[in-house]
């Protein structure tokens, strides 16, 4: 697996938004092309919450603030 990390600051809320862009990668490290597959999320620490996952499918209707989702074309992206 392949992450990009973007952080983004809420000066009105005083919080910090990181987004986690995530793509899948095969045993040798190399990319993982047109495969679905179920990625599931654990965010932990204080005052730490996952508000969604992404993944470009507009057929897949699974609730955003769900703690998992499938990748669409071997990625997708975590705020």
């Amino acid at each position: 697996m392949r992450t990009k990390i973007y952080r983004y600051d809420r000066v009105e809320e005083e919080a910090e938004i990181i987004q986690v862009e995530v793509q899948l990668r095969d045993g040798m490290g190399r990319e993982v092309n047109n495969t679905e597959a179920v990625l599931q999320v654990a965010v932990e620490g204080k005052g730490k919450q996952l508000l969604g996952i992404e993944n470009g499918n507009l057929a897949d209707n699974t609730d955003y603030t769900a703690w998992y989702r499938r990748t669409c074309r071997d990625s997708c992206c975590l705020s």
